[in-house]
């Protein structure tokens, strides 16, 4: 079972979501009838049906903003009942029922920007900006509306003008890689310690895609032919990057996902990966057949698509792909595919860098696997802004881990991002190599982050919370802080080692 937002404080509007173990012989079409009756000590019952949910799709019960929690802090009681009808045969029922207690933090506990942070909205040609009051997206809105413009114009250009204002959505807090969208609305993390490889006008173009890709008729297309649509046409999936020439890179390792693969489960793939070679499909396309033969295929994977029982079969909608452009069969496709990658020559620091940034986001979405639940793609509820906005919802957008530890950790991931836009991949494999300590044996045994730990908590009780670190030399760091009674003010820290612990002193900072 999975609480949110987290950690749960009184008076929060709550959420929850619970992974459910069926009999290995229970198939989707028998889920009727399947649900999970949740009571609280404080809200009485509620009920949810079972189905697949999530990107991974795994059984689950969802229930969205179901009841608000107490306005004292203290113990909440959660008992979770798994309902089956009886055409399924259950060998265990005894362990349809568990019990799971959570505490409630008191609300004066809550960290800025939360306390005062409430929807706002700015509005502009082709589309509308809604924030959060008294966040970082707030303090640099002017130069976000400028990226958005921008960005907006250039999708505009290549997918047409929508015929209503785009919803953009900035949340507080990383949540997945950085941004997901629906057919009504974008959303984009927007946040200072910035773990997530959040290049903001990248991020706007590629959920814009997502948004305007209706018009080019790819909206109703499998999952990887939108992303790589995306990818393609933001010129890159984090950031500006040679998106064939990586992708050729990828051909040799163990990383490389062939096409057939790549079409069925698109997003139980390595996550970057999946995503270079579906822009770079998608570039392939565009290249070697022209812009006309990408909507033809669109066409043809939408049409189909709109039979029940092609939209079932993922390996049917392939199929269909590869007749569109004019292959025999798969393998055809794939042999032509491969021989395009490989005309693209490789340079060897290409792959090394490769293989470590994909190493990065692992490290990442592990940390978050371990330390911010909710905010793991596959599992985590993609919850609607639009829909927290309506009911003045704020937590799920703004709250995330702040022990020292979780922010050491997001230092030392958003200077290996840092090192990644730098191409050094010397730096880049010695902080992995701490990363992967601290997240796999624990963070003091990890030297860099155990610092970064130890420099956070000074930052703290001097009502300072850092949010990048940069390395100097004989063992100093800068260390930029957010001003926790002035909040989003920006602050500079020196730390340097005196004795046996460090040293924080204020440095002038130059805007």
């Amino acid at each position: 079972m999975q609480l949110f937002p987290q950690p749960l404080h009184a008076g929060d509007q709550f959420s929850v979501d619970v992974e459910v173990l069926l009999p290995e012989t229970v198939r989707t079409e028998d889920l009727d009838g399947v649900r999970v009756t949740l009571t609280t000590s404080a809200n009485g019952s509620h009920s949810s049906a079972v189905g697949p949910g999530g990107l991974d799709q795994q059984l689950r019960a969802r229930f969205h903003w179901i009841a608000q929690l107490p306005e004292t802090s203290g113990t909440v009681v959660f008992t979770l009942t798994l309902e089956l009808p009886p055409n399924i045969v259950d060998p265990n029922p005894a362990n349809n029922v568990a019990v799971l207690s959570a505490q409630l933090h008191p609300r004066d506990t809550l960290s800025p920007p939360e306390p005062a942070a409430r929807w706002a909205l700015t509005e502009t040609t082709g589309f509308r900006v809604h924030y959060l009051t008294g966040s970082a997206a707030e303090r640099d809105l002017d130069r976000i509306l400028e990226d958005a413009y921008a960005a907006h114009g250039e999708v505009a250009a290549q997918l047409g003008e929508p015929d209503d204002p785009i919803d953009i959505y900035l949340i507080d807090r990383v949540i997945g890689q950085g941004g997901y969208a629906s057919s009504g609305w974008v959303v984009v993390s927007y946040t200072d310690r910035r773990y997530a490889p959040v290049t903001l006008s990248s991020v706007f173009k590629h959920e814009l895609v997502h948004r305007l890709d209706a018009a080019v008729g790819c909206d109703g297309a499998p999952p990887w032919l939108r992303e790589g649509l995306a990818v393609y046409v933001a010129g890159g999936h984090y950031r500006p990057e040679p998106v064939r020439e990586k992708a050729a890179a990828l051909l040799g390792t163990t990383h490389y996902i062939p096409l057939d693969s790549l079409s069925r489960g698109f997003y139980t793939h390595q996550h970057e990966a999946a995503y270079l070679e579906a822009g770079a499909i998608v570039q392939f396309i565009v290249e070697d057949w022209g812009w006309d033969t990408l909507l033809t295929v669109c066409e043809t994977v939408s049409s189909a698509g709109e039979d029940e029982q092609v939209n079932a079969d993922d390996q049917a909608r392939w199929n269909s792909i590869v007749a569109a452009m004019g292959y025999s069969n798969t393998r055809a496709l794939e042999e032509a595919w491969q021989l395009w990658l490989r005309a693209k020559a490789i340079d060897p620091r290409t792959r090394s860098m490769l293989e470590l940034e994909l190493a990065l986001m692992d490290a990442m979405r592990t940390y978050q696997a371990a330390y911010d639940a909710p905010a793991h793609f596959l599992e985590g509820i993609l919850f609607s802004p639009e829909d927290g906005r309506r009911l003045d919802i704020v937590a799920d957008f703004v709250r995330r881990p702040r022990t020292p530890a979780a922010i050491a950790i997001e230092l030392v991931l958003a200077m290996a991002q840092e090192a990644v836009e730098q191409q050094d991949s010397v730096l880049l494999a010695l902080l992995l190599e701490e990363l992967d300590l601290a997240l796999g044996l624990g963070t003091e045994r990890s030297a860099l982050v155990q610092d970064a730990v130890r420099i956070t908590e000074l930052a703290l009780a001097q009502g300072q919370e850092p949010y990048r670190l940069v390395v100097q030399a004989d063992r100093r760091f800068l260390v930029y802080t957010l001003d926790r009674a002035a909040w989003p003010l920006q602050n500079l820290l020196s730390a340097r080692r005196v004795g046996g612990d460090w040293d924080l002193a204020t440095v002038e900072l130059v805007h």
